[in-house]
């Protein structure tokens, strides 16, 4: 089955960033560079490189949290 390039970005993220299983831990584990976006539906936050924000947010995912603590 093809995955689209939406649910392919976010399976690589998935392969790259660290996944957790609420955005309360997801923001706890948060580094400086990193930001969050989301699987609802998955129940599925992972913390990704700063710089693929863009790239998130162009193909439609919500960037919960850009970290800066």
């Amino acid at each position: 089955m093809d995955r689209t390039p939406k649910e392919q970005f976010f399976e690589d993220c998935k392969a790259i960033g660290r996944v957790k299983l609420s955005l309360k831990e997801a923001e706890r584990a948060a580094s400086d560079d990193e930001c969050i976006i989301a699987n609802e539906a998955a129940s599925e936050y992972v913390l990704i490189p700063y710089e693929w924000a863009e790239r998130a947010t162009f193909l439609g995912y919500k960037i919960y949290k850009v970290c800066a603590k």
